[in-house]
């Protein structure tokens, strides 16, 4: 079965209905994936100014069809020591400490923010 863990922008580019995120997103769930969603991936969605009720509402019910994650003691230590050791976004250190402690590999569509983080298994597909 397996698992992985996603970034904000795919799941943000499967709800614009983009082909790439669609295929990536659904061929995971045809497998069987068992897809993790960092509770910060949520925070980062949510948190666009411009967003409606009806887009926030939207938001909720897609992710709650996956495994939410939330940001514990273990992954805020990794996340921590990932931000110092590479100088990276708090944000983007929690979603990787969350990949490295489940020791999945992390779905983005970009890896430019993730790819220094030696520890990290990334997928762009």
């Amino acid at each position: 079965m397996g698992e992985i863990v996603v970034d904000a922008n795919v799941l943000i580019r499967y709800l614009g209905k983009e082909i790439r995120a669609t295929k990536v997103l659904e061929k995971l769930v045809a497998e069987g994936k068992r897809i993790l969603v960092p509770t910060i991936v949520i925070a980062e969605m949510l948190s666009y100014p411009k967003l409606t009720d009806e887009e926030r509402m939207i938001i909720k019910g897609f992710v709650s069809n996956f495994e939410i994650i939330p940001l514990d003691f273990s992954i805020a230590e990794i996340g921590g020591m990932l931000r110092s050791k590479y100088k990276i976004k708090l944000p983007d250190a929690i979603i990787a400490a969350t990949a490295i402690y489940y020791n999945s590999p992390l779905l983005t569509f970009n890896i430019r923010d993730f790819k220094k983080i030696k520890e990290l298994r990334l997928i762009s597909s």
